[in-house]
């Protein structure tokens, strides 16, 4: 005789029924094996093995707990365990009832600092002859929706516990686990559910954070905290139909039925590893969502009014937060029996989702920070959050290298004034990662905890110094980890915080007379750069006094070419000694230049911030836009601020042809004939920009400067032609309201 699936499946919801009336009835009640420590005179802590740390019977335990338990105390030297291979916790865990449910609570003893938060206590369980034989070891995780656990509060922790299926490992609520040592060669659910059937033992760790001041309290351990035939009667729940898949869209379907008539399902909790969630539907019956609005969220839950009696469909789609695209969706349904009984039952969906392309990422604007009574160099960092795809800022990875501390792993820099979105945010030493101030953790979803807050949409600002003494000149990495799990990578480069100017500059200075400027007559194409000195650090102010400036090209096809200070004095406020003048010498070579700001006891006044102008050569045309650091020091050669700065003001020159050349000008040359240097003069009847060109007669273009917006009236500069050969040449002069040409003749 032959039955039908259906007659088969009414035979088995007949058989689940009547299990339950049994098993639940007023004559029949489920036990349960307890491992407790009531009894006093009984070493209850001759089932422990314990390193680094000690175990006590506590007959009246902390934080309310009523009967007596076992504490474990954190010990300096190495990671505190509490070990126990006890019969209570060795053989087939899928055979004991489901499910192991104990007493847990954890005192961090962490004053001054705030306590650091968690959701899942540190758990191994494994297979073995021993904890340091082990085979097979997996560890308690938490899912994305667990609550965060408090420090001196009993918690009832209940440990999931079922065979692995389609290689996902059992979860509830708020727990699954990691497989975090396995056998080579063996899959997931091998090792597994050769683990499950045949624990060897179980760990618990008392090490929470760096101060050795932890006390774990544990007790009641039981077996059979949910119906024993709880793990069969979920895999009917979730086990008659398996979900339907798109990856390409991110997308899943799962019909969720129920084992019998008169079963209800009261409501359904999410929590996503990977993702986001961005829809979510129980088609077939009536619910509300916590929160109501569940786009974007990592947890929630499906409340269902009236009780949902009848199978429904759930489908939905994920937003991928991970690089890798997988996206874990943990699924658990609460279900009533017609007896009133509540039973939980979980599951999982595991999604391959494609990650869409990155085509911008975010930029970096680096400044001085001078740290008040400290001896260090200080940048402020800012980072702009403009990634496309569009995605929220969650961590920040900071990285020096050359390593300015070799010696210590854990202070290397000094790091403060961490600003999120405008905002302060606390980042101190304890919170901060290690190296210390190399880590900024951000929040990506309302409701989840991080050290720094909830995840930064515009600007991610912060502080670093580095010490002097170090000696320490090199670059910083900055990694920015998005919410959705791009990372975009941004490089300050050349940061010198050596003590002495000198040695940032790496050479040995040639002395140039005031403004001349030494110019490879290959020159092909320059550009210009301009740093304003604020008037608090004109040589002379009561405040910072800057007596020099270093500049260093960061780009071996660019030379500095010349470099000029502009005081903002007309010639007669220069004449009447109202005002502090520039009276300072240049160094220049190549690719770098110091800047003789004249520092002495001047008491005269600043008119306006001085401007510090630098001219940039390259022997070929270079498609790049160089950048330049830029240094102020101290009378003793110590850094004040520093900055890089784009050279980004092209020069442009005017077709000699195009110019007829007029001996009657306003310009003046002096030598002329000349032989290694010339002074050239000028009048301007108003303020303008002016540009110099000096060509062959051939029209070839040999120097190209940017002098700088001048003041109406007298000016003049130096040039070195040194390295031109004998013959005549055109220097032009050009302003914004005109040009001139004037000959020059070079004698040998």
């Amino acid at each position: 005789m032959t039955r039908s699936h259906n007659q088969l499946n009414s035979l088995f919801i007949s058989i689940f029924s009547a299990l339950y009336l049994f098993l639940f009835s007023s004559s029949a009640t489920a036990q349960t094996d307890c491992l407790k420590f009531d009894s006093a005179g009984v070493d209850h802590c001759a089932q422990w093995i314990c390193t680094v740390s000690t175990c006590t019977w506590i007959q009246y335990p902390p934080g309310g707990h009523t009967t007596p338990c076992l504490q474990f105390v954190d010990s300096p030297g190495g990671p505190s365990l509490a070990i126990s291979n006890s019969n209570f916790f060795r053989g087939n865990w899928v055979k004991r009832g489901g499910c192991l449910c104990f007493d847990w609570m954890l005192d961090l003893g962490y004053p001054p600092y705030p306590p650091p938060t968690w959701k899942v206590p540190i758990i191994r369980v494994w297979h073995g002859p021993n904890w340091n034989n082990r085979t097979i070891t997996a560890k308690l995780i938490a899912l994305p929706g667990a609550p965060n656990m408090q420090e001196d509060v009993w918690y009832n922790i209940c440990l999931p516990i079922d065979s692995c299926r389609n290689g996902k490992l059992p979860s509830n609520s708020n727990y699954s686990w990691e497989l975090v040592q396995i056998p080579s060669g063996m899959d997931t659910c091998t090792a597994w559910n050769t683990l499950i059937s045949n624990v060897s033992g179980i760990t618990f760790a008392a090490d929470y954070h760096s101060s050795p001041s932890e006390r774990l309290y544990v007790d009641n351990f039981c077996w059979g905290c949910e119906p024993p035939f709880a793990a069969g009667f979920c895999r009917e729940i979730w086990g008659q139909s398996k979900p339907e898949i798109d990856n390409n869209c991110c997308a899943f379907r799962w019909r969720v039925p129920l084992p019998s008539q008169g079963f209800q399902i009261l409501d359904l909790t999410y929590s996503i590893a990977g993702g986001l969630l961005d829809t979510m539907y129980a088609l077939g019956c009536s619910y509300t969502t916590n929160p109501t609005n569940i786009h974007n969220s990592v947890s929630g839950n499906f409340i269902f009014s009236p009780p949902c009696n009848q199978p429904f469909a759930l489908s939905g789609e994920i937003t991928p937060t991970t690089a890798s695209g997988v996206v874990t969706l943990y699924l658990c349904v609460k279900v009533a029996t017609p007896q009133g009984i509540t039973v939980t039952c979980c599951d999982s969906i595991v999604l391959k989702c494609p990650r869409p392309l990155i085509t911008r990422c975010d930029s970096l604007s680096v400044s001085p920070f001078v740290w008040a009574g400290l001896n260090l160099s200080g940048r402020t960092f800012k980072i702009f959050n403009l990634k496309q795809p569009a995605s929220p800022i969650k961590d920040v990875l900071i990285q020096f290298t050359p390593d300015p501390n070799p010696g210590n792993a854990t202070f290397k820099w000094n790091g403060g004034g961490l600003k999120v979105d405008g905002g302060n945010r606390i980042w101190g030493v304890a919170n901060s990662g290690t190296p210390s101030y190399s880590k900024v953790s951000l929040a990506c979803a309302a409701g989840t905890n991080a050290p720094q807050g909830l995840a930064a949409n515009n600007t991610v600002e912060f502080n670093l110094g580095v010490d002097y003494t170090l000696n320490w000149s090199g670059s910083v990495v900055i990694s920015v980890v998005h919410c959705d799990g791009d990372t975009c990578t941004v490089i300050y480069e050349n940061w010198c915080a050596k003590p002495n100017p000198k040695l940032c500059i790496g050479a040995v200075p040639v002395p140039i007379n005031n403004g001349v400027t030494i110019v490879p007559p290959t020159i092909r194409s320059a550009r210009m750069v301009e740093a304003k000195i604020d008037s608090a650090l004109v040589p002379g102010s009561n405040d910072l006094q800057a007596c020099s400036a270093s500049l260093t090209s960061t780009s071996s096809a660019w030379n500095i070419v010349g470099v000029s200070v502009d005081d903002g004095l007309s010639r007669e406020e220069r004449e009447s000694g109202r005002y502090r003048a520039w009276n300072g010498n240049t160094t220049i070579q190549k690719d770098w230049a110091l800047v003789d700001l004249g520092c002495d006891a001047s008491i005269k006044p600043v008119k306006k911030p001085w401007s510090l102008r630098a001219t940039f050569a390259a022997n070929q045309p270079t498609p790049d836009t160089p950048r330049v650091n830029i240094t102020f020091y101290d009378a003793e050669g110590n850094p004040l601020i520093s900055d890089t700065a784009r050279i980004t003001h092209q020069i442009t020159s005017v077709p000699v042809e195009l110019i007829r050349p007029n001996e009657d000008s306003n310009v003046k040359l002096i030598p002329n004939p000349a032989a290694n240097e010339v002074k050239i003069t000028f009048f301007l009847e108003r303020t303008s920009e002016v540009f110099i060109e000096i060509s062959d007669i051939n029209g070839k273009l040999l120097v190209s400067d940017y002098l700088g917006l001048l003041q109406s009236g007298e000016n003049s500069f130096g040039i070195s032609t040194e390295n031109f050969s004998a013959g005549s040449y055109l220097v032009r002069l050009i302003t914004n309201y005109e040009t001139y040409v004037v000959p020059l003749r070079i004698v040998r």
